[in-house]
């Protein structure tokens, strides 16, 4: 996951950081706007990552078939009624 974001992330940091450094920006106000830059889109990412993993673990402990009344799976019920 940190692959496919790897690029964007570096031009919004290129954007964001290196280009008002190079327009001359510094300063408390810019040193408060470059933690909050480079702090906040780790921890938004990998806020996603637990998520996303938490949905795939979630998953994979769900049963394959449904089950109707009688605790059969459907497609056992179903192939039953077939004459």
């Amino acid at each position: 996951m940190f692959r496919r974001v790897c690029t964007p992330l570096v031009f919004y940091y290129a954007l964001t950081l290196a280009l008002p450094v190079a327009n001359g920006a510094g300063g408390r106000a810019f040193l408060a706007h470059a933690l909050v830059v480079l702090t906040v889109p780790p921890v938004v990412l990998a806020l996603f990552c637990l998520a996303r993993a938490a949905v795939a673990r979630s998953r994979l402990h769900m049963p394959c078939r449904p089950a109707v009344a009688g605790g059969a799976p459907a497609a056992t019920v179903a192939n039953a009624r077939k004459p």
